[in-house]
């Protein structure tokens, strides 16, 4: 997957890297970025977005017959001169035009070591032979994100550098943190050659660098040493190399690395490998094969090549995220590393459809977050099973995360039939809060030693979210739901959007009870007896009481039924003026009362077919009405709301159009999109999700690859790559669009394809089924949106509905 394209100025893109070995970062055309293996080992020095548009970290300044042109490009005469930039799926490649000169620089994290590499060649694309010199400037930051501020300059004091021809390495003697310093255990460096050619000498520390100049046009480059030993400096890998003549029609070829390593040995290993021009390639394709199966086992042939190729991108997202969390991008520029809760269920979605075989073991090691109570542990470390009470170690729930973990679940059981998954045996999360953070214990974060089914945990988070309401008989909002922006309602706010969530997911469950082929099952007593109502919510939470029972499947079924009729009724008084209800807000008043109309309850109302066809038609109309901007990339998230409303959160307090406050907010734009499909109205659901892709994919969104975030008042695209609505865009393809829906291990086919979604009359899908890999082509005789499956067939034989048996290519013949 290569694109390439001719860049004119600065539009703040950036390319993500990472790599098997935890190093990850990004690399924009301009050189600019950071490099980290966790929030307190950061290589290069942590960024953000405003960083996108200053001098970079890695830089080479070259000297050609005297004049000085800069690899990152941002002298003043080069600015303005447009150059050529590629990527694949995990490098990139920028190519300048200089005069009579060409320098082409590849760039790539290497997947086996943390070394970040970059091959240079440098063309004299001139008439006569040129005088040449290269000078490396790459700033090594090596320590935690918190001394940036927090003792920037006592830190520097700890730095150990060596310095030796070709390479510098830089050993802090401590890692810094006055909550406890510890021995430091890792080493930074830095190698740069041109090849066939020695380095004269480099500057031993950024103070000599700079020399009474600035760090972009330093005064002390002829301060110089060949080896040597500097303690208590900033460091920075500045080497020049010897001056060369270089005849026309001729190039040489310059080696840069970055790395990072345990010890010593090991990383002087890695760099000088890294100066072996021979080896990049292979290293480079070695990277490049990490992501092509994510792709090659989710991808799309419809609409046109241009948005195929675009969704080739979307489906490596997912994977972004799962390695990079909500960190380590310019724009997310928060956390310390690691998933939320809810990311981390989203995520899975994804791996699902990649049929990952390491999905069985993370939902079943990822359902030791959920803690008796129903809450959960909410940021989630780099190994399954790790938790964390909260980021921040604030105490705080958010109300919708009990609803997520059955979204995947049941995608799960249906792809594989794996019904017996929800008999496993798994123990929960414990800390110092219970009671959704009312009680507070006196005990280290850990596990209980008793263990219940999946299908307890499961129960356990819907029975106490449906337990835990309002006064209006919602689920409480607590600390925020979804839309962590609605953080100042815990008093009175009620959240009537996740509420349908937690309604809907007690009929799924009931429907999974109905697959497992027993009669009764083991419940944990209390929570026995709050199914069956026999105790209130605050006796269930004062329990402690591990005893278990043995329930009756068909009691169990009736009382979750009635639990599901009984919200059911209440949450169609929720419907206002054609729209539902969202919330009730700080001061225990609804928030959409004048005229406004909050996606979140729509979406909601319709992904969890809460609402009847008359409703959703109705919702569907306003909703357009009120919140879509096709000039913006689609459906915002809300109307503008007055004064009286900011109370309920942070986001009413930013500016109307960005992030949570009516930004064209992707992630609740494709859940609603998927709930348009469930109610066959296909055209706007369609619309929904084509309008985000297509705003991607213009030029002045500053979005390079895949889907936003979220659009702001200008249309430009926020926090990139690593969002959730990438895997329900991916969803709502593989399922909706193409129509693969899986009911406990059998595939029907129940396509929702628009006639402008076919490239020539046929679109396709590329997927795994049955844990193979498998290719669905739609055929579509005359341009229609109103058809129907003639004929299904594969391996020249007609099948019938639904398959159960593995096909590598499917033909689907559609028609009126």
């Amino acid at each position: 997957m290569i694109k390439k394209q001719t860049i004119t100025s600065n539009k703040g893109i950036y390319f993500p890297l990472m790599n098997q070995k935890g190093l990850k970062g990004y690399l924009t055309p301009f050189f600019a970025g950071h490099l980290a293996l966790d929030h307190d080992h950061y290589v290069l020095e942590p960024t953000s977005e405003r960083d996108l548009y200053k001098p970079s970290s890695r830089n080479v300044m070259f000297y050609i017959d005297g004049k000085r042109y800069d690899l990152n490009g941002q002298l003043e005469y080069q600015q303005n001169k447009p150059f050529t930039y590629e990527t694949g799926y995990a490098y990139q490649k920028v190519t300048r035009q200089e005069d009579c000169v060409e320098i082409e620089t590849t760039s790539f994290l290497v997947s086996e070591t943390n070394t970040e590499r970059h091959l240079i060649k440098v063309t004299n694309t001139g008439d006569h032979a040129i005088q040449f010199k290269a000078i490396s400037a790459v700033e090594l930051y090596g320590r935690s994100a918190e001394n940036q501020r927090d003792h920037r300059h006592v830190t520097s004091l700890l730095n150990v550098t060596h310095i030796d021809h070709q390479m510098l390495t830089m050993t802090p003697t401590l890692h810094f943190d006055e909550t406890g310093h510890h021995i430091n255990q890792l080493s930074y460096g830095v190698a740069f050659e041109m090849q066939g050619h020695k380095n004269i000498g480099a500057s031993p520390t950024l103070d000599r660098f700079i020399g009474e100049g600035s760090r972009m046009f330093p005064l002390g480059l002829d301060d110089l040493v060949l080896q040597g030993t500097y303690i208590g400096y900033e460091t920075i890998a500045s080497f020049h190399t010897e001056t060369i003549a270089i005849k026309p029609n001729t190039s040489v070829t310059l080696s840069l690395a970055i790395g990072v390593a345990e010890d010593m040995h090991s990383l002087k290993d890695m760099l000088k490998r890294a100066l072996d021009v021979e080896t990049f390639l292979v290293e480079l394709e070695a990277s490049e094969a990490l992501y092509a199966p994510y792709v090659n086992q989710l991808s799309f042939d419809l609409i046109s090549d241009e948005v195929s190729q675009r969704l080739k991108f979307v489906s490596l997202q997912p994977l972004f995220r799962r390695i990079m969390g909500n960190s380590y991008l310019p724009h997310h520029d928060y956390g310390k590393g690691g998933r939320g809760w809810r990311d981390l269920w989203q995520d899975l979605i994804a791996l699902n459809m990649y049929y990952d075989p390491n999905v069985y073991d993370m939902l079943y090691q990822y359902f030791k977050g959920v803690r008796l109570d129903g809450s959960n542990a909410t940021i989630i470390g780099d190994q399954p099973g790790a938790f964390k009470a909260d980021r921040n170690a604030i105490t705080r729930v958010w109300s919708d995360h009990g609803a997520w973990p059955l979204i995947t679940l049941l995608m799960y059981i249906h792809e594989t039939g794996d019904v017996a998954f929800l008999l496993r045996k798994q123990s929960y999360f414990k800390d110092h809060l219970y009671g959704y953070g009312s009680i507070k214990k006196d005990q280290k974060p850990g596990f209980t030693q008793y263990e219940g089914t999946i299908l307890e945990h499961i129960l356990v988070q819907h029975v106490v979210a449906l337990n835990h309401l309002g006064a209006h008989g919602y689920v409480k909002l607590m600390d925020a739901d979804w839309n962590d922006g609605l953080d100042m309602g815990h008093q009175h706010g009620e959240t009537i959007a996740f509420t349908m969530m937690y309604v809907n997911n007690v009929l799924e469950i009931i429907h999974l009870i109905q697959a497992i082929d027993q009669d009764q099952f083991e419940l944990l007593s209390p929570l026995k007896d709050l199914i069956f109502k026999t105790i209130d919510l605050q006796t269930y939470f004062h329990s402690d009481v591990q005893d278990v029972e043995w329930v009756n499947k068909e009691a169990l079924i009736s009382a979750l039924q009635s639990i599901y009729d009984t919200h059911m009724k209440h949450l169609q008084e929720a419907f206002v003026e054609d729209i539902f209800q969202s919330y009730f807000d700080h001061k225990a008043t609804l928030l959409d009362i004048d005229h406004t109309v909050m996606l979140t309850g729509q979406a909601m109302a319709l992904l969890n077919r809460i609402a009847s066809r008359e409703q959703a038609v109705k919702l569907a109309n306003k909703t357009k009405k009120v919140l879509f901007d096709a000039a913006l990339g689609g459906y915002k998230l809300n109307s503008l709301y007055d004064h009286e409303k900011h109370g309920l959160g942070r986001a009413f307090y930013f500016a109307y159009g960005h992030k949570e406050n009516g930004a064209v907010f992707s992630h609740m734009a494709m859940m609603y999109a998927y709930g348009l499909y469930n109610y066959q109205l296909n055209d706007l659901a369609n619309e929904a999700w084509t309008s985000i892709l297509y705003q991607s994919m213009k030029d002045d969104a500053q979005v390079y690859e895949g889907i936003p975030e979220y659009f702001n008042d200008e249309g430009k695209g926020k926090y990139l790559y690593l969002t959730g609505s990438a895997s329900w865009l991916l969803f709502i393809l593989r399922k909706q669009v193409f129509g693969l829906n899986f009911e406990f291990g059998q595939l029907f086919l129940e396509p929702k394809l628009v006639s402008s979604d076919f490239i020539e009359g046929k679109a396709s899908i590329h997927t795994m089924i049955f844990g193979q890999k498998t290719t669905i082509h739609y055929h579509l005789e005359t341009p229609t949106n109103h058809y129907h499956i003639k004929s299904i067939f594969a391996n020249k034989k007609e099948l019938q509905l639904p398959i159960t048996t593995h096909y590598s290519e499917i033909d689907v013949y559609l028609g009126v």
